[in-house]
């Protein structure tokens, strides 16, 4: 019993960590701000790297590399190449390459002779053994395109499931569009304003997002432009297992099991 027992607080607490391992999101962090670009890549509160060559996998990659491997013995400077003793004629060589060119000539002409003497098959009339096998073949595509098609309309959800469970946070955007023509510079005020909002209105849709500032300006008097923007991007490891079993459950009771029903109410009534 105490053997038991330990096994299961064993078993418990290695699910424990696995679920925490899933639990604990996995996050990025990029930004361009004063023309520098800068980014991290974090596992819950643990820095794995970052722009500044610091982080847990980098370390661990140093530690690899720092391991030297086993020096293997070089012998090349002592190894020489014997000298040849005897000097040979190929005359010999090339008259066996010849006598053997004639032989497998002399046996390809005799094959070609009986080929021409035998009767020609003629061609077979399709039978209806192969009218059925391409029926079979036919309803076989048919079973596929529907299982794929059936996938496909059970993923909807679960798909959607796994956009919403990346999640964009601070997102930070100050752009600042320069130009001394004031006709080019509202001009690409508009185009630049019309990209990023449609883009962040099509992103709300399908993830997650919260947003620190939000602002695009006009300047007539700069020349040059501004773009600043960071943006934190995270995802839980879990997501797309529980998207899976919800998939699988969306599968099984919207078209596998009817599926099966219908197929078992056909044979009774064919019986």
């Amino acid at each position: 019993m105490i053997i038991l027992k330990i096994l299961l607080w064993l078993i418990l607490a290695v699910i424990g960590v696995i679920l925490l391992i899933l639990i604990i999101p996995a996050s990025a962090e990029v930004s361009y701000i004063d023309k520098k670009f800068t980014y991290k890549i974090s596992y819950g509160f643990m820095n794995m790297y970052d722009s500044g060559g610091k982080g847990l996998a980098l370390k661990f990659i140093n530690k690899r590399k720092n391991k030297k491997p086993d020096e293997d013995s070089d012998d090349t400077d002592d190894f020489v190449m014997p000298e040849p003793d005897e000097i040979f004629d190929n005359t010999e060589d090339e008259e066996l390459a010849e006598t053997e060119s004639e032989t497998t000539e002399e046996v390809a002409e005799s094959f070609e002779e009986k080929a021409d003497s035998k009767p020609k098959k003629k061609n077979k009339s399709k039978s209806p053994k192969n009218t059925n096998k391409s029926a079979e073949k036919d309803s076989r595509l048919d079973e596929k395109i529907e299982f794929v098609l059936d996938l496909v309309r059970s993923s909807d959800r679960p798909l959607l499931h796994i956009c919403k469970g990346f999640r964009f946070s601070k997102i930070y955007i100050d752009f600042m569009i320069a130009d001394e023509d004031a006709y080019k510079c509202a001009l690409n005020y508009g185009k630049i304003s019309g990209a990023v909002y449609n883009l962040l209105g099509y992103m709300s849709t399908l993830f997650r997002v919260s947003y620190r500032t939000v602002d695009i300006f006009p300047n007539f008097k700069e020349k040059e432009s501004c773009f600043d923007a960071s943006v934190k991007c995270s995802f839980k490891l879990i997501t797309p297992i529980i998207a899976g079993i919800y998939f699988l459950i969306i599968y099984m009771f919207r078209f596998f099991i009817p599926q099966k029903m219908q197929e078992r109410k056909l044979k009774k009534s064919k019986k």
